[in-house]
């Protein structure tokens, strides 16, 4: 297809050409980089173009793509954000002019989303100031591509205009008071917003605390809306249901699945930290810590990743977590779709029993953990574990040392991958640990019933 008709191709007809190899990520992506520096002087819709690095997670996308490692439907896929989501390689100014050079430390988490699903990322998009009503009177509006003279659209009017002309084939808005559904209407494009949200996207720059429940990840589309429902992460219809299936103990157990209200569970963990952040000495910080744990204990995954992430640093939560249970808590992220958050946590934990010489621990735990695990992508998980341990002096001989078959020059270049792979695919699963920590955090909520 020439390249002057590829600009208004569907969404998910783009992505499906892609994993064909009918198109290269590199062609998409070069073909919409030059249509935005041809147009967009006149129309505005760009608040920032990221060329150079949209181009290199293209190439990255291509090798993946190639060497059969497809992550999904956006997989090597052009789209665009608007510029009121965090991003760590660009500026988010959210439409405003005293934070044009503002450079934020880390990825909102929509976006951390879009890139950990292979979406190429072509830059972040105009918006009125501060997401409100009108555009700041020194930056240019979004001209509506139809017809200049007509109205754009409400705040995420730079996501609708670039949509429209072609120049993305998705884009991330927002919606407070009718920000996406206003563009959408004034440019005759597709928008879709979530009636509830799974997990609120942090790092967006924020409007008002009251209204802040309302704003949703929009992905704006030429494709219908039947398309477009394979873009957007599923809502859980009985969040409940799923919570209690999560913390149920493993087939077998001598005792039925706890009944537990995961609104107690969050309440438990609000409350904790607040008692953590607050406290003056760290037997206090301790009692915070030990909410935390009675949370993670029964398998709520936010109350894991704050333990395992504060463990190092924090000497009030290594009093009250053992070693055994925030390995669990930092690897189980990691084998099971490991995100670049996730990565960092396991990296930074295995780098302090590193400097406390505790890597046998590490070591020994890990291969407990990992023994009969019968999950799909085996091969790729490991290697992602294997990766990591490298970025730990002295982890991956400790852990080669224990695997059957590993030899001396494994421990050395970790690259034992396949000896690792064979002792899990050869080993049985004990559930023994997953049910005892759960048995351990209902005794532990038992006792805060009763206080």
């Amino acid at each position: 297809m020439p390249t002057r008709d590829l600009h208004y191709c569907e969404l998910v007809e783009i992505g499906q050409r892609i994993r064909k190899r009918e198109l290269s990520p590199v062609e998409a992506t070069q073909a919409q980089l030059d249509r935005i520096a041809r147009l967009d002087g006149q129309l505005k819709s760009y608040a920032y173009v990221m060329a150079s690095s949209a181009l290199e997670q293209a190439h990255a996308a291509e090798k993946e793509i190639a060497a059969g490692k497809v992550r999904g439907p956006l997989h090597g896929v052009p789209i665009a954000v608007k510029d009121l989501c965090w991003t760590k390689d660009a500026p988010t100014a959210a439409g405003m002019t005293i934070y044009r050079d503002y450079r934020p430390s880390e990825d909102a988490t929509v976006v951390s989303r879009l890139k950990e699903a292979g979406a190429v990322i072509l830059g972040k998009l105009q918006l009125t100031e501060g997401a409100y009503a009108d555009h700041h009177p020194e930056i240019d509006p979004p001209r509506n591509p139809w017809d200049a003279t007509l109205w754009s659209g409400a705040s995420s009017s730079g996501s609708g205009v670039a949509t429209a002309a072609g120049l993305c084939y998705g884009s991330l808005g927002s919606d407070t008071g009718g920000s996406i559904r206003f563009p959408s209407a004034a440019k005759g494009v597709t928008a879709a917003q979530l009636s509830a949200s799974p997990s609120k996207s942090q790092q967006i720059a924020p409007i008002d605390e009251r209204l802040s429940n309302a704003e949703r990840a929009i992905m704006f589309s030429i494709a219908p809306l039947t398309s477009l429902s394979a873009m957007m992460t599923p809502v859980d219809p009985d969040p409940v249901a799923s919570f209690r299936q999560l913390i149920a103990l493993p087939p077998g157990a001598a005792r039925e699945a706890p009944r537990i209200d995961p609104r107690r569970i969050r309440m438990i963990v609000d409350r904790g930290v607040v008692e953590y952040a607050s406290a003056k000495t760290e037997g206090d910080r301790a009692r915070g810590a030990r909410l935390i744990q009675t949370a993670a204990l029964v398998g709520y995954p936010p109350a894991r990743d704050l333990l395992a992430r504060n463990y190092p640093q924090s000497e009030a939560v290594r009093s009250v977590v053992p070693a055994k249970d925030v390995i669990r808590y930092a690897l189980v992220p990691v084998m099971a779709a490991a995100s670049e958050d996730s990565k960092q946590i396991f990296l930074a934990l295995g780098q302090h029993f590193a400097v406390q010489g505790q890597l046998d621990v590490f070591a020994t735990k890990i291969l407990e953990l990992l023994r009969g695990d019968s999950r799909p992508q085996l091969i790729h998980r490991v290697d992602t574990l294997v990766d990591l341990l490298a970025g730990v002096p002295g982890a991956c001989g400790a852990l080669a040392r224990l695997v059957p078959g590993a030899d001396k020059a494994a421990d050395q270049e970790c690259s034992f991958s396949e000896n690792l792979r064979k002792f899990i695919e050869t080993t049985r699963p004990s559930a023994a640990e997953e049910e005892e920590s759960k048995r351990r955090g209902l005794l532990m909520l038992n006792q805060l019933g009763e206080r």
